[in-house]
């Protein structure tokens, strides 16, 4: 499979069109069935991606061109304004730590809230979710997931979110494919955030990782012309582009 086989869809106010396009619930049918499949191979029974985010996130989604009910891999993210907007917690802490935090987290969870209190909400995205299919192989699965570390830079400067937060795991040292491209780790009193062991993905070794006011370099990626044109070219599914109402704000 080549990058001419493949296209991006990025699916926006999820809520307001889900139940309304059955282009939608197709795609993301398909990706909420591929998520469970990737994580069904790497994790515990019952580690689960998907839940009520899913409904209020922004979903970029790479499927095939000829068909893009076959999911090969996708992401979601959601903004703190967004989530004080619908009256639901900011995702980062329960995702990273469960509903009750153990002594051994607290200095993460204040680095976490820190951090929040320096931007405006609006400005602040958590990044989410990501998982490809299990069955692709192992050098395309490396080519998807560069592709994934570039659409951070395009997509959040169009949706004018400056400041990421996400907890990186190491398996497949996909930090260190994160940090290349200009994530670091969250700081606290001028020292790095240790590793912690992140209780919604079966206590996988991750990191805290952030990046602000768009500090994203992707020029260094291989690939980064196909990226480029392959995302000029994405399918945007939203109220706006469906013609529907956005019922909230």
């Amino acid at each position: 499979m080549s990058a001419f086989d493949f296209q991006v869809i990025v699916i926006q106010d999820t809520y307001d069109i889900f139940d309304k396009s059955a282009e939608v619930q197709d795609v993301l049918s398909a990706v909420w069935a591929m998520k469970l499949k990737g994580y069904k191979n790497f994790f515990k029974y019952g580690v689960c991606p998907n839940d009520k985010y899913d409904f209020f996130s922004n979903h970029i989604i790479f499927t095939r061109k000829d068909d893009i009910t076959k999911p090969l891999g996708g992401v979601k993210n959601i903004t703190l304004g967004a989530c004080q907007n619908l009256g639901i917690p900011f995702p980062p802490v329960m995702h990273m730590f469960g509903n009750e935090i153990k002594e051994k987290d607290y200095l993460h969870v204040y680095a976490i809230n820190n951090w929040l209190s320096k931007f405006d909400p609006e400005s602040i995205g958590y990044s989410m979710g990501y998982t490809m299919d299990p069955s692709l192989p192992k050098e395309f699965r490396r080519y998807l997931f560069d592709f994934v570390c570039y659409t951070f830079s395009p997509f959040y400067k169009e949706n004018k979110i400056p400041n990421i937060i996400h907890g990186v795991n190491t398996l497949a040292k996909i930090d260190q494919k994160v940090e290349k491209i200009g994530f670091k780790d969250l700081m606290i009193d001028h020292l790095n955030m240790p590793l912690f062991k992140m209780e919604g993905l079966d206590d996988l070794d991750t990191r805290l990782m952030v990046s602000e006011n768009y500090d994203i370099d992707v020029s260094a990626l291989c690939g980064i012309e196909d990226f480029e044109r392959i995302w000029s070219n994405r399918i945007v599914l939203s109220s706006e582009t469906l013609g529907l109402k956005k019922l909230a704000a």
